[in-house]
């Protein structure tokens, strides 16, 4: 008898005396060669409870139990005693896999890889998802518009750029390819100073200033010049030949561009080469047609004309250099004879030196079309044009040439060349333009990517609030804080109430069930504690195999009375919630206690801190729940005394109403203790709650067979 008053306890607080006695009994009747039963059926089951109720150091005695079994079998007490050592070293694959539906066996491979990831994916969007709350969602939104518009302002801030260098290679190579186009237009052109040096240098051809002026007139536009002597005509052509060998030099013959060069005394073509009888003795200034353009090279010093229809057919480029002499050559006219002024003074007009040239042999050898072509750009090569009008000079642009069946985009720039005499201008634009095509892309692809930093962001957010959601479960957000601070966590409190309870019967109820079913029971049934410990916003310190910690006053503190109320709620609210839980198999029953007293708590240890409570009170709280009885509620003397503070009325009953009579707890003595029952509803009355009868009558609540699942 004296084994039980012992009350011996293991490391989780759990009572093993009376298991430890009948394993001891039975080891000593086994190796005597006797048997032994007790209330406990055999020594494995009463080694059991150890194993289950201490779950730290639940394997350190299995050679023990093996031995006792092996000595038992030996002794010829029936083979059905190890069928619980059996029951827990020997499971079936197939009840373990009635748990188990991964079957990581069954794949390998990638198979295995990408089944793990979608589980992993749908596992991470169902918590994310119960994570997120609206101000979470209100920031995603926020970052993705503040993405969306930074990254929208810096790809227009490109756009631009891609414009500005888009414009500026466009316009490098207008201006490389007009630079090219003048030069040869000015080496198409350079004879005409070499024929107005040979006019002045000629006596003969000087006179025909004077002999045009009695060229008959033949029709309107044109007159007889049959009179000029052929000695003449053979020394012009003779200098054309001449300026044909000297500019045809390297690889661009000049010769093959120019249709012909004429001299024209006082407007009046007189001298082809190559001779050209139907353009012979046109006069310039009399045809309507020429007249503008021949003034206006008077006027400017040189005109470049065209492309026009040319009267002995066909299209071609006209320059027009008018040669100025002294005026003393007979024949010559001053300039204002003819109303413009000369843009040198002192000097007469003697006529002009010609040169017709086909300007798509020019434009071909320039390339121009090719380049463009290469370079995705359109041209428009234009001049500005004198069209009579009267008496009134109309100016207008003309296109000289462009690029075939292409039209030129609101995206263009204007090179001028350098055109003696002439105002020509080399328009070139991009075939769609100088915005980049890559636009609509690019603002779709920083609408997504927003999107996906904005939703890394949120999951960031999302994850480091579940991480301190579940830092905040398992320690209080005050010590974590000074953790993180690296400091050490102790905390005093003066008055706290601590809950301890154990379920009875837990070795049985292992017993005829699988493991994994005895952990799903415990998980449903603590899960529904933890929603009552947030419902009275108390502390949940931990749960140890089958037992459950709670107290109120710590870590957040709070007055004494409030505090056991608290605790003592809760503690009625677990008792019944337990009572009333009926569908399942097994029958459920837990046993609570109640002290209340001092306490130091703190995080001990770095690996896997925890925060702990030390003192007394705890001790005294885990002896009152392993003193107590199925389904009642025990506390100590402070509480029933915290408790009658309270504005709440509880019914409390002493466990034993003769003062002579207390129960004697280890370590303490003599305590006299007291059952809450419920809570007062009336007078006469009592609310639900757990309780045993006062005085002897207590032991009818530990009869009670409750059904949970």
């Amino acid at each position: 008898g004296g084994h039980r008053d012992m009350d011996f306890k293991d490391q989780s607080g759990h009572d093993c005396a009376a298991a430890t006695r009948d394993v001891t009994i039975n080891m000593v009747a086994l190796e005597a060669g006797d048997t032994f039963t007790s209330e406990r059926s055999t020594p494995e089951d009463s080694m059991a409870e150890i194993v289950q109720k201490d779950d730290r150091s639940s394997w350190a005695g299995s050679d023990f139990v093996s031995r006792g079994m092996k000595a038992k079998s030996s002794s010829g007490v029936s083979s059905g005693s190890i069928n619980f050592w059996e029951h827990y070293t020997n499971f079936k694959p197939e009840d373990v896999k009635a748990f188990d539906h991964d079957d990581e066996d069954e794949k390998s491979g990638f198979a295995a890889y990408v089944s793990d990831t979608l589980l992993e994916l749908r596992s991470y969007a169902q918590t994310f998802m119960r994570g997120i709350s609206w101000q979470l969602f209100l920031v995603f939104m926020l970052l993705w518009a503040a993405l969306c518009i930074l990254g929208i302002g810096l790809i227009l801030n490109w756009r631009a750029s891609a414009i500005d260098g888009r414009r500026i290679e466009v316009e490098a190579k207008a201006v490389q390819i007009g630079a090219f186009f003048s030069s040869q237009l000015d080496k198409a052109l350079s004879p005409l100073f070499t024929l107005a040096a040979f006019v002045r240098s000629t006596d003969e051809i000087l006179q025909l200033a004077n002999t045009s002026m009695y060229f008959p007139i033949i029709s309107s536009n044109f007159r007889n010049v049959s009179s000029i002597p052929a000695s003449l005509v053979e020394e012009f052509n003779g200098i054309v030949k001449n300026i044909y060998q000297t500019v045809d030099q390297g690889s661009y013959k000049i010769s093959s561009t120019i249709v012909n060069l004429q001299l024209a005394p006082r407007g009046i073509v007189s001298m082809i080469s190559p001779a050209d009888p139907k353009a012979l003795g046109h006069d310039l200034l009399r045809d309507p047609n020429r007249r503008p353009d021949a003034l206006k090279a008077i006027q400017e010093g040189f005109v470049m004309s065209g492309p026009v229809p040319l009267v002995q057919g066909g299209t071609a480029m006209i320059g027009r250099l008018p040669i100025f002499v002294d005026r003393a050559v007979p024949g010559s006219m001053d300039p204002l004879e003819l109303q413009v002024n000369a843009p040198i003074p002192n000097v007469n007009w003697w006529g002009f030196a010609v040169c017709l040239f086909n300007y798509r042999e020019v434009l071909q050898k320039s390339g121009i079309h090719d380049v463009m072509r290469k370079e995705g750009l359109v041209f428009n090569l234009t001049r500005l044009d004198v069209v009579a009008n009267g008496k009134e000079l109309i100016y207008s642009s003309k296109v000289i040439a462009s690029s075939i069946n292409k039209t030129m985009s609101n995206d263009y720039v204007v090179v001028p060349l350098k055109v003696p005499g002439n105002v020509w201008n080399l328009t070139v634009g991009d075939d769609n333009g100088f915005h980049p095509g890559w636009l609509p892309a690019a603002i779709a692809t920083c609408v997504v990517m927003s999107c996906c930093i904005a939703a890394f962001a949120l999951m960031i957010l999302v994850s480091r609030k579940m991480q301190k959601q579940l830092l905040y479960r398992i320690m209080p957000a005050r010590a974590i804080k000074r953790l993180q601070q690296g400091r050490q966590v102790v905390e005093v409190f003066s008055t706290v109430t601590i809950f301890f309870s154990d379920i009875v019967g837990f070795t049985n109820l292992a017993n005829e069930m699988h493991p994994l079913e005895v952990m799903a029971m415990l998980n449903e049934l603590y899960c529904k504690f933890d929603e009552l410990v947030a419902k009275h916003g108390i502390y949940k310190v931990e749960t140890i195999g089958d037992a459950y910690m709670v107290v109120g006053g710590a870590p957040d503190r709070m007055a004494g009375p409030d505090a056991a109320e608290r605790v003592v709620r809760f503690a009625l609210e677990a008792i019944d919630l337990v009572k009333h839980n009926n569908a399942g198999e097994f029958a459920l029953k837990i046993r609570a206690g109640i002290a209340s007293g001092p306490v130091v708590a703190g995080v001990v240890g770095t690996a896997m801190p925890r925060y702990c409570f030390f003192g007394d009170t705890v001790n005294t709280a885990s002896r009152m729940e392993s003193t107590s009885k199925a389904l009642s509620l025990q506390v100590t003397e402070v509480t029933y005394r915290l408790l009658r503070e309270c504005k709440t009325e509880f019914e409390i009953v002493p466990r034993f109403t003769d003062s002579e009579h207390k129960i004697v707890v280890k370590g303490k003595g003599a305590m006299q203790t007291y059952w809450v029952r419920g809570i007062k509803t009336g007078p006469g009355g009592a609310g639900a709650g757990a309780g045993e009868g006062a005085g002897a009558g207590a032991g009818a609540a530990e009869d009670m067979d409750i059904k949970v699942s």
